[in-house]
C-alpha cells in the first residue's frame, strides 16, 4: 500500500486523531472533537494510525463517547468492540503484573513496573485508556539472575535462547530480557537497564527504586517511578523508536498534566548529567506543541534557544500519519539520533559501541566455538560492513 504525504499534524485524521489522544476532555475540547469527527474523513486511515501510534483505545473511547451521534455507525461500533478488547487484555495483564510483583517482593527481589499497566493507572486514571502489549520490570543488575529463575519457575520461557556465555555478554550490553508465558499470550519484559548500553545514556536504576514512590493498579498498591524520573524514562524510550508514535508524545503531555508540581531543577539535573537534555527536551517540545502541555518557563526558554533541536522537531512533524518503518535503523536513523546528543563524547561513545557491541545477529549468523567467543566484535564489525552500516 502507497503510504500518504501528508503530514500527521496537518490531514483531517491526525488533528482529529490528535483531539482524541488526551484525557479528561473539557466541554470547549468535547465540542471541537465533534466538528471534526462530522468531517469527511478517511477512516480507514484513522483506525490504522491510532493502531501504529499506540492510541487506539483513547480514540476509540473517545469517538464513543463523544462522536457517537455524528461518527460513521459503523466506525462507532467498531471502536466499541476495538476498546473492549483492549480493556480485555489490560485487565489480564494487569492481574498477572501483580501477581509476578508479589513473587518477586516474596523472594526479596525489589522491582518496579514501569510503562503498561501502571503508565495507564498514573496517567490516565484507567487502565484500558493506554494500549500496552506486555509487562515491562525493573530490577538491580544484582537482582537479575534471582527473577529470571523466578520467571522461569512460574513456567515463563525465554524469547531468545542464550547459552551462559552469550547471556553473560548480554547482560553487559542489553537492557532487558523478555520471557513468554505458557500460552504465549503474555510477554514479560525483565529490564536492567533502560537503554541499551551503546545509547550512552545510562541513569542508575538504583536511584530509580530509591525515589520510587507508591501508586494505585487497581485495589493494590505498588511502587514506580517518581514523576521526574518517569520523564526521563519516557523521553528514553521514545528516543529509542526515534520519536515515531504520537502514543509515547501523548504519555510526556498527560505526565506534565498530571504533575504540577514536577521538580523541574532536577529533571534538569539528571538529564544534564547524563548528556541528555536535547533528548528530553524533544518530546517536552512536541507535547507542547502538538497537545498543548503545559511547559515550565525554564525548559520552555531553553527549548526555544535550542536550533537543532527545532530542527529535530521539524523533521518529526512532517512525517507521514502513517508510516512504513523497518525494524532496524538506517544509516538516517542513527544521524538523527546523534543530534539529538549534545555532548561530543556522547556521540562518540555511542558509535564506537554500535560497531563493537555484538548481539543475538552475530551469534546466529555465525557460530563459533566457546574458546573463540572474544572475536565476536570483528563479526559484528564485518557485518556491519557487508550490510552498509545498517545495525
Amino acid at each position: 500500500m502507497s503510504q500518504p504525504s501528508t503530514p500527521a499534524i496537518a490531514s483531517p485524521e491526525g488533528r482529529l486523531l490528535l483531539a482524541c489522544a488526551r484525557t479528561p476532555l473539557e466541554p470547549e475540547r468535547k465540542q471541537r472533537l465533534r466538528e471534526l469527527a462530522g468531517a469527511r474523513l478517511d477512516w480507514e486511515l484513522l483506525l490504522q494510525a491510532a493502531e501504529l501510534h499506540g492510541l487506539e483505545p483513547l480514540l476509540c473511547w473517545n469517538l464513543a463517547e463523544n462522536a457517537a451521534e455524528v461518527a460513521p455507525a459503523a466506525v462507532v461500533e467498531r471502536a466499541k468492540v476495538r476498546f473492549a478488547r483492549h480493556a480485555r487484555s489490560n485487565l489480564l495483564l494487569a492481574g498477572e503484573l501483580l501477581r509476578i510483583l508479589h513473587s518477586l517482593e516474596a523472594a526479596g527481589i525489589p522491582a518496579l513496573p514501569y510503562k503498561g499497566p501502571a503508565l495507564a493507572a498514573g496517567l490516565y486514571g484507567d487502565l484500558s485508556l493506554r494500549e500496552f502489549s506486555d509487562l515491562d520490570i525493573l530490577v538491580e543488575p544484582r537482582n537479575l539472575p534471582g527473577a529470571r529463575e523466578l520467571l522461569l519457575a512460574a513456567g515463563y520461557r525465554p524469547q531468545i535462547e542464550m547459552n551462559a556465555q552469550q547471556r553473560s555478554a548480554y547482560l553487559r550490553s542489553g537492557c532487558e530480557l523478555g520471557f513468554v508465558g505458557r500460552e504465549g499470550r503474555i510477554v514479560v519484559e525483565m529490564h536492567w537497564r533502560i537503554a541499551p548500553r551503546h545509547f550512552a545514556a545510562e541513569p542508575a536504576v538504583e536511584e530509580f527504586l530509591r525515589r520510587a514512590q507508591p501508586a494505585r493498579l487497581g485495589e493494590d498498591q505498588v511502587r514506580t517511578l517518581c514523576p521526574e524520573d518517569l520523564l526521563l524514562v519516557l523521553a528514553l524510550h521514545a528516543a529509542k523508536h526515534l520519536w515515531r508514535g504520537l502514543g509515547w508524545i501523548c504519555d510526556v503531555a498527560q505526565l506534565l498534566r498530571r504533575s504540577p508540581d514536577l521538580d523541574w531543577s532536577a529533571v534538569e539535573q539528571r538529564a544534564g548529567t547524563l548528556g541528555l537534555r536535547r533528548l528530553v527536551h524533544l518530546p517536552l517540545h512536541l507535547a507542547r506543541e502538538l497537545l498543548e502541555a503545559p511547559l515550565a518557563a525554564g525548559p520552555a526558554a531553553a527549548i526555544d534557544a535550542d536550533a537543532e533541536l527545532q530542527s529535530l522537531a521539524r523533521e518529526v512533524l512532517q512525517r507521514p500519519l502513517v508510516e512504513s518503518v523497518g525494524t532496524e535503523w538506517s544509516v538516517a536513523d542513527h544521524r538523527f539520533f546523534l543530534r539529538a546528543r549534545e555532548r561530543r563524547r556522547d556521540r562518540m561513545r555511542y558509535l564506537l559501541r554500535l560497531a563493537v557491541t555484538p548481539g543475538a545477529a552475530e551469534w546466529q549468523s555465525v557460530r563459533l566455538p566457546a574458546f573463540l567467543f572474544p572475536l565476536y566484535p570483528a563479526v559484528r564489525l564485518a557485518r556491519l560492513a557487508g550490510k552498509g552500516m545498517r545495525p
